[in-house]
């Protein structure tokens, strides 16, 4: 599929891109509440996180297979779910959506979509395919999203011409629970680099997708009614670069592209590279100086710095653009509307994770000592 543009607007160096049409929003914490304690699990996390009209928050916890309702004051009102194939239990959690007072969730391990009533009791589930995956074939394309008609995305990758070569391109497909999938809706090639970056001190290793390389990004819509597709071509030298933005239905057909100008900013490598470093050194321990050796091995930094790092999209289709910072600096979000125009740029404290978003508020989650919190700010302008 082209992306090509059909617009270009002027905003701001890559630091602060839409500054000058974006106003800055001031974060207001309204909400904080316990989910889980740490000790649950060795991977505490919200993965998934669903409001419904009355202000409840469905919570999926991916790795404990298990879901949590918590009351608009944060009070924790079901807990639900659990690991195994039998009746309310998930193998995974790929996704979740309410229709009404139904929760669905998408079981990517088992292809299924399990189904809940308000207070969590299991409704039964639908299975996607009608072949049970053995372990010994390929993985066939991975449920991705519960479309509000109930068919479903799926994503898979288009392997390279060995088995020895990266994939080529994710691609995403549509199709009905239980039905053939169709053809492709989306193709999104990869780039020539490798976004995975492993380092290793002795025996022990982290991983990291490196987001300073110029391969385009994507994020799928809660609903997945919509992509966001974002191509950020390498500049060849100083002079302005572009950065593309493209929107696509679930059927394929582009909403709309534009074309965002900004002044390319080299990149300071020994900054990021120490910057890495020390957030690295508590997951490798060691002495800093050979965690500095592993990074600067391991990251391969362009020559100018990527404007944006990451994009969402919000549960009110609003588009979110994590823009460039040094790391350990606190993120910075660039807010668009749904088709493209800036609306608010918003800086994260310190210490806090983007789960969900829309135009007003921001749902966060935090570690502190041994309790996961989620955090809501209200998004206000200055």
């Amino acid at each position: 599929m082209s992306l090509a543009a059909l617009a270009v607007i002027g905003l701001a160096a890559p630091g602060l891109v839409g500054a000058q049409s974006a106003p800055a929003w001031s974060l207001e914490e309204d909400l904080r509440f316990l989910a889980m304690d740490t000790a649950e699990t060795a991977f505490p996390d919200v993965r998934h996180l669903v409001v419904d009209p009355d202000g409840r928050l469905y919570a999926g916890f991916h790795h404990l297979r298990t879901i949590r309702i918590f009351a608009p004051d944060g009070s924790l009102a079901a807990t639900f779910g659990g690991p195994g194939a039998d009746p309310g239990e998930m193998g995974g959690i790929s996704h979740m959506s309410l229709r009404g007072d139904t929760l669905h969730v998408l079981d990517g391990t088992f292809r299924r979509i399990v189904h809940f009533g308000p207070d969590g009791a299991a409704l039964g589930h639908t299975r996607l395919d009608d072949e049970e995956r053995r372990p010994d074939t390929p993985r066939p394309p991975f449920p991705a999203r519960l479309l509000p008609d109930g068919s479903a995305l799926f994503v898979t990758t288009l392997p390279g011409a060995t088995r020895q070569e990266r994939p080529r391109a994710r691609i995403f497909l549509h199709g009905a629970p239980g039905g053939p999938l169709p053809d492709t809706v989306l193709s999104i090639p990869f780039g020539a680099e490798s976004e995975r970056v492993t380092l290793a001190i002795g025996e022990r290793e982290a991983h990291w997708d490196n987001p300073y390389i110029h391969t385009p990004l994507h994020a799928l819509a809660p609903d997945g009614t919509a992509f966001v597709v974002l191509e950020r071509p390498l500049p060849t030298g100083e002079a302005d670069g572009a950065y593309v933005l493209t929107r696509i239905g679930a059927r394929g057909d582009t909403l709309f592209s534009r074309a965002y100008s900004y002044t390319p900013e080299a990149v300071d490598r020994s900054v990021v590279h120490r910057a890495l470093a020390r957030a690295f050194l508590p997951l490798l321990g060691g002495a800093e100086d050979d965690v500095l050796d592993a990074v600067r091995r391991a990251v391969r930094l362009p020559d100018f710095v990527p404007p944006v790092l990451a994009v969402r999209i919000g549960a009110d289709q609003s588009i979110w653009l994590r823009m460039w910072r040094v790391p350990g600096q606190p993120e910075a979000w660039l807010a668009l509307d749904a088709l493209g125009e800036p609306l608010g740029l918003a800086e994260l404290p310190a210490g806090v994770t983007l789960t969900a978003m829309s135009a007003d508020a921001l749902y966060t989650t935090a570690v502190v000592g041994r309790g996961l919190h989620v955090v809501r700010f209200r998004l206000r302008r200055r």
